[in-house]
Order: C-alpha cells, then structure tokens, then sequence
C-alpha cells in the first residue's frame, strides 16, 4: 500500500496498516476423511449507499485504500439485525463456541463488533483471526486464508465459518463441515 498527496486523511491509516498478501486454496470434490466441506453461501448487504466504506485504487505505484469512519457502525448494525439468521442457517447451532469462527482480521475495530453481538464472539472464538492480526496485519483479501490455513493446523470443532467484506458493501459468510 502506498500514500501520496491526493489521499485524504481517512487513507493514511489504511495503508500504513494493510500489507500485501497472497493466497491459494485447492478445492475438489473429494470427500476424504479430515477434510473440510463448503456449505451454501450467505451474505448481509449494509442498509444505505456504502460505495465510498472501502475504496482501492491501483496507481502507478501500487495499491491506495481509503476506509470511511462510517464503516464500523454500519457494519455492527448490519450484523446485528442479521446475527440470528446467520447461526441458524449457516452453523444450525446458536452456541458459538461449537464453530471455528474466521473472521476476516480488517482491524481492531472491526473483530471487536463481532464480541458486541447476542449472542457474541468471544477473542477464543477469534483467536484465529487476532493471531493473523497481530502476526501479519490485514493482507486484504488474502488475510482471510491465513485465517483458515492457522485454524486447519490446529482444528478442534466440527463446523467452521468463514467471514470476510465483500463489494457494495456486504458481509459474506459461508460455513464448512468436517468430513
């Protein structure tokens, strides 16, 4: 990430936090033993025009990001009035501590809104995600698999969810199963 002149002052924290990342992640139709399988997808789309929460732009330089102060409390309300839904469709059990909870690591503010749901995530729940957070800072969209990478080397429930930004801007989640 990079900062020059024409970046407003919501931008410099954004790109002295966020590094560059990357990724990969096979997916197949095996069903072997101890691996992991992907659920149907869901999302929660932020009330109101959000266009302007998270904007990244390629230079010649590299990447410029900018986060708008309004993110947070639209995100946490968007969670909040969704947060039921989510449980029971994605991870069929109201008791988060029966899931592998990863949490795209955005930043402090934003791991904090999940511990402010009913009923909440507590830092056990996102120990993944504040681990990647702390050891890596926010990689962008690649955070997110060294998320998953850090919980399969060590996992210990049979139901994970995956939860990351997406454009617009929505939440997307989407559940996996142990096999």
């Amino acid at each position: 990430m990079n900062t020059d002149d024409e970046i407003e002052m919501e931008g410099i924290l954004p790109n002295l936090l966020f590094g560059d990342g990357a990724g990969a992640v096979l997916i197949t139709d095996q069903k072997d033993e101890g691996l992991w399988e992907l659920n149907e997808p869901d999302c929660v789309l932020m009330d109101g025009e959000t266009s302007s929460f998270i904007n990244m732009r390629t230079k010649e330089n590299g990447y410029y990001l900018n986060l708008s102060k309004e993110l947070v409390p639209s995100l946490a309300t968007a969670l909040s009035q969704n947060w039921s839904r989510i449980l029971k469709n994605l991870t069929k059990t109201s008791n988060t501590d029966e899931v592998e909870w990863l949490v795209h690591p955005g930043g402090k503010a934003i791991l904090e809104t999940f511990t402010r749901l009913e009923p909440p995530l507590s830092h056990s729940n996102l120990r993944h995600s504040l681990k990647v957070m702390e050891e890596k800072g926010n990689l962008v969209s690649a955070t997110l698999l060294f998320v998953l990478e850090l919980m399969l080397s060590q996992p210990s429930k049979e139901v994970a969810c995956l939860i990351g930004p997406g454009p617009g801007v929505e939440v997307k989640f989407m559940s996996l199963n142990k096999v």
